[in-house]
């Protein structure tokens, strides 16, 4: 059983590096499930707060991904996502994938989350996503695979049916089915932490040979800057992979 997830953080990765992976995955026949920031870029204020002061690598890795007129564009003119791009979520969709939520405040989410309203953050994320699809979402992707009972209890509340954890070997239910991650590293993290490409492409293909297999990528980096990179790993894997929504049971 393959799973491969795509989670779609920011504009240039809606706009710009989902298209590129929907070429992709189609030239070599790969089914995904993607995870849609459902709200808005963080604005000037929210970056200054949360994201100016003791950068971790990553976050250097993440801010590497744009130009500077980009920057400068995601800093002062931060634009909405979600339900103002149904073209884009639609699309991926009558492509055969799976479309659910990731985010409705991303940066809030993975920088101040003991402070935030989680249930507000679902249901604003669920709303968005039904503007789209006129029906509500299935699962859920947390932003930075950060998430507590807290989350647990407001998605029972609000209907949705699995959420996708950091860890484990295999799908188990608790409150809603924990759909893991069996490697929670993305090429870009790996890049970052010194790995070569041959090394990156050469640990996706054992992963993927397992007969449970899960492992995600971000449309944001490996859909733009790193779409070589992703191409060398998918073309490698072998069998049909499967949506989250197709493994889980009532």
């Amino acid at each position: 059983m393959k799973l491969i997830r795509v989670d779609v953080d920011g504009y240039y990765g809606l706009v710009e590096g989902v298209p590129n992976v929907l070429k992709l995955f189609s030239k070599y026949g790969i089914k995904a499930t993607f995870f849609f920031n459902m709200g808005r870029e963080a604005g000037l204020w929210q970056l200054l707060r949360y994201r100016s002061r003791n950068l971790s690598n990553l976050d250097k890795s993440v801010v590497s991904r744009y130009s500077l007129w980009q920057k400068l564009n995601r800093v002062f003119f931060p634009r909405w996502l979600g339900a103002k791009h149904c073209d884009i979520l639609l699309a991926t969709e009558h492509a055969g994938h799976e479309v659910e939520p990731h985010a409705w405040n991303h940066l809030l989410w993975t920088k101040n989350f003991n402070n935030i309203d989680v249930y507000d953050q679902l249901k604003c994320m669920k709303e968005s996503f039904m503007q789209c699809f006129n029906k509500p979402p299935v699962g859920f992707a947390p932003p930075g695979k950060i998430f507590d009972d807290r989350v647990l209890d407001a998605l029972v509340r609000l209907g949705y049916k699995y959420v996708c954890t950091n860890k484990g070997k295999k799908p188990t239910k608790q409150k809603v089915w924990r759909i893991p991650l069996t490697f929670s590293y993305t090429p870009e993290e790996l890049l970052s932490m010194g790995w070569s490409k041959e090394k990156i492409i050469s640990k996706f293909y054992s992963e993927m040979k397992k007969p449970f297999a899960s492992v995600y990528f971000h449309a944001d980096a490996e859909g733009r800057i790193l779409l070589d990179l992703l191409e060398g790993i998918i073309k490698k894997i072998k069998g049909e992979t499967l949506l989250y929504k197709d493994i889980i049971k009532e």
